[in-house]
């Protein structure tokens, strides 16, 4: 029998191209999947730039974030962080939201659709304090939330 899990975790790619936005600001976001299970959700996140067709050797800079005991300076819940030569850094991190439409979880940590709905629809809400942003100089947005 498949149960409800309490929270759904979403794999997004945050793209910041530094040559069309010198400060950052700019981030295309793109939610790639969602699974039922923390542990689902990393090794999708982990795939990502294989499912891509990009190598480790592609970028001038990459690190992945396997331990949470270890120092990571590329932000929380980024698991993935890789540089292209071109300037372009790409983040691959994961959101948990609350399971509010109690979907179902598979044996495998993934989510079983309602028979009648063919996908899921994501609304993705960026918050920005711009008072705290010019106060602290920082070129990324304080936060999103996604709504599935």
């Amino acid at each position: 029998m498949s149960s409800s899990p309490e929270l759904l975790y979403h794999i997004l790619l945050t793209v910041i191209d530094y040559h069309v936005d010198p400060s950052g600001a700019k981030q295309s976001i793109y939610i790639l999947g969602t699974n039922a299970t923390l542990e689902a959700a990393k090794n999708s996140a982990f795939r990502v730039l294989d499912t891509l067709r990009h190598k480790p050797e592609d970028f001038v800079e990459y690190a992945i974030h396997l331990s949470s005991t270890e120092e990571w300076d590329h932000g929380d819940g980024v698991l993935v962080y890789a540089k292209a030569p071109a300037g372009q850094v790409l983040l691959i991190s994961i959101q948990a939201t609350p399971n509010e439409e109690k979907l179902l979880m598979d044996s495998n940590g993934g989510i079983l659709m309602p028979k009648e709905i063919r996908s899921l629809h994501y609304v993705l809400q960026t918050m920005i304090d711009y008072n705290c942003w010019k106060i602290r100089g920082s070129p990324f947005p304080s936060g999103f939330r996604i709504t599935v």
